[in-house]
């Protein structure tokens, strides 16, 4: 491998590099890949539970010490659901509940530390409340922070050995309609389903793991509100040339 790479002007990374054996495991791309027992078995490595611990509690106890609760809501649904996203398709369970349980002791000494003098029924019952069937939720009249361990595990489905992504279109298409369906949740699914997994400015389709954002048809800056028939997906790329044809405008 090294003979070959030299030739082409590049090297293997001594760091990055290493031979071990598969019962021992390796971490790479976030995952950890290890036999136990004869069976692979492929989960988030502790490298990337800890990172992902360590963002979200800079959110908390750091950025987002003086923010209100609907702000500090949001920044963590998004860092939330990027992660949960990536790591969905592996045996992700058990790190889907640490997450759980890392994120209330956060969110406990977020809540102690803005009311030091009051005691603890009265700090639970202003930032934590009964959603539906589900009790202590950290949530606002509007907002409510996404539990961890409801994501789904969605098993990566392989691609049918004939399928030509030139001559297949509607397969292929078919395909990542069927992955965001799997992946997505509550209003996200609703708006998935409605564009068909289309982009609302190019009409082409979106891939669930791309990178994508939503795109409200009435400002929020002109009364605009997070409502299903207010929003839609778009692709970064698209929403960016949208924006910037807008102020040539």
């Amino acid at each position: 491998i090294r003979e070959f790479l030299a030739e082409r002007g590049l090297e293997l990374s001594d760091e990055k590099t290493v031979v071990t054996n598969i019962d021992d495991g390796f971490d790479f791309l976030g995952w950890n890949f290890r036999k136990y027992n004869e069976k692979l078995i492929i989960k988030p490595s502790q490298k990337a539970v800890k990172a992902i611990v360590s963002n979200i509690s800079d959110t908390i106890l750091r950025k987002g010490k003086a923010w209100q609760q609907d702000v500090l809501i949001m920044k963590l649904n998004e860092q939330i659901r990027g992660w949960t996203n990536y790591h969905q398709s592996v045996c992700a369970s058990d790190a889907f509940a640490h997450l759980d349980y890392v994120l209330y002791e956060l969110l406990w000494r977020w809540a102690k530390r803005r009311h030091p003098k009051k005691n603890k029924r009265w700090i639970s019952t202003r930032y934590w409340h009964r959603v539906g069937n589900r009790n202590w939720v950290f949530s606002t009249e509007n907002k409510e922070l996404i539990r961890v361990d409801s994501t789904a595990i969605v098993r990566h489905t392989k691609i049918k050995a004939t399928a030509n992504p030139f001559l297949d279109v509607a397969y292929f298409q078919k395909r990542k309609f069927d992955k965001g369906m799997h992946r997505l949740t509550g209003k996200f699914r609703m708006i998935w389903k409605s564009q068909n997994g289309l982009c609302y400015h190019c009409g082409m389709p979106m891939d669930v793991t791309e990178e994508r954002e939503i795109f409200y048809l009435a400002p929020k800056a002109k009364a605009g509100v997070e409502d299903v028939r207010n929003m839609r997906y778009v692709h970064c790329t698209c929403q960016r040339i949208y924006a910037e044809n807008r102020l040539k405008k």
